[in-house]
């Protein structure tokens, strides 16, 4: 099967079932008149010539004559990668220390260049990006090429290296630069132009390329003593936070507390954010034992909530509330606010905890990169409404809410 509707074991391709190519794009076909028919396919993953077979069906009615209709598609054997960059995985080292590639050139002659790419925001897909529209590939200048071939370097762009004999480029990068985030590209500027070309789909016209593990630069290691610390860059996949010049390390040895109460790691990082306030006790010895207290959680606190009452449904009657919420740039990503609602009593002049007795009516969460989100609560019987929304902390158990104005529904 090369192709379906997601169900009985076919991929999703677009087809109208997982046994039904396409469909006529018209309700009626005249005697004499010619129907077309679009379709995509998915190629098997190994190389080989294959047909598929298809029959004209009047679904409901019968099948058609069957002329011996196929379509033969042919999957080509994966071509010889002529450039790769070793090593390929992502890693974190100091700044101004470095980190050795090998480039293995096949079959190539003359020269290669090399580059660095933001490996924040290069995609995973083979693309590259290209924000200026441009079509060239963004490259970066925040880290440089330390050495290369054991031959001091330092260009954050190097032009035309020869490729050896043997095939092979050794070479190092470095940055002095905190929370640079780099990866090396390596590939043969066929045009000269010392630019990575690119198509209208971000895709690089140069074929012989190469990419390279990302190597993230981070602060030297924090000293030895006590100290209390505001949070800034978290990364808790690597087990450590950075706070001004320093890199703090943690792991399953360490001591962690909230507030001066004991947690495990698990909660530590489920709450450590940017913005927070850490007394530490630290040991840069991984084998010694550090102690962590999160003494001010910026990362949850409580959002604020505006109303306005209108019809947001395309409807006449004014009977629906929208509720914006807006929390703190200090809170944490994909962060899962409570909103919740009262019936507010008629003599109620401010919304508050003692307004009404609240019920959640949905959780929500504000996308990445923005800091507010809104909530349409539709066709509300007439009165007056409170709204707030929580934010809750996985640690104490307790939600930190924010209150909204008072939201007055009167349909005449």
């Amino acid at each position: 099967m090369f192709g379906g509707d997601g169900t009985n074991g076919s991929p999703a391709t677009g087809w109208p079932r997982y046994n039904r190519v396409a469909a006529q794009p018209a309700d009626y076909v005249g005697p004499g008149q010619v129907s077309w028919f679009q379709f995509q396919i998915q190629a098997p993953q190994t190389p080989g010539t294959y047909k598929l077979y298809i029959r004209p069906l009047i679904e409901g009615a019968q099948w058609m004559e069957d002329f011996g209709v196929f379509w033969q598609i042919t999957v080509k054997s994966q071509e010889v990668v002529p450039v790769t960059v070793t090593p390929t995985d992502d890693t974190t080292i100091t700044v101004d220390t470095s980190r050795s590639y090998t480039a293995t050139l096949t079959g190539l002659t003359g020269c290669v260049d090399l580059a660095f790419v933001d490996a924040n925001t290069y995609p995973s897909d083979g693309t590259f990006r290209d924000t200026s529209g441009d079509l060239k590939a963004d490259l970066v200048g925040s880290a440089t090429f330390a050495s290369i071939n054991t031959v001091t370097s330092g260009g954050t762009y190097i032009n035309c290296v020869p490729i050896p004999a043997d095939g092979k480029i050794t070479f190092t990068i470095s940055s002095g630069t905190t929370n640079a985030n780099v990866r090396p590209v390596v590939f043969q500027d066929t045009n000269g132009n010392n630019a990575l070309d690119l198509d209208t789909h971000g895709r690089a016209l140069e074929t012989s390329l190469g990419v390279g593990g990302a190597t993230l630069f981070i602060p030297p290691s924090a000293g030895f003593g006590n100290q209390t610390v505001t949070v800034g860059t978290v990364n808790a996949a690597q087990d450590y936070f950075i706070a001004g010049s320093s890199t703090f390390r943690y792991d399953t040895n360490d001591t962690f507390q909230y507030d001066g109460t004991g947690i495990t790691l698990a909660q530590f990082e489920s709450v450590l954010s940017s913005g927070d306030a850490i007394a530490v006790r630290y040991n840069p010895d991984t084998a010694a034992i550090s102690t962590f207290n999160i003494t001010a959680d910026a990362g949850r606190t409580a959002p604020a909530a505006a109303t306005t009452v209108d019809s947001y449904d395309g409807g006449a009657t004014k009977n629906d509330v929208l509720v914006t919420i807006t929390e703190p740039s200090s809170n944490i990503d994909s962060l899962s606010y409570s909103v919740q609602r009262a019936p507010a009593a008629a003599t109620a002049t401010t919304c508050d905890a003692t307004a009404g007795t609240y019920a959640e009516i949905t959780t929500i969460q504000v996308p990445s990169g923005s800091n507010a989100v809104t909530y349409t609560d539709l066709n509300l019987a007439n009165g007056m409404y409170c709204y707030r929304i929580g934010a809750a902390n996985p640690v104490t158990g307790t939600t930190a809410f924010g209150y909204s104005n008072l939201a007055t529904v009167a349909v005449p």
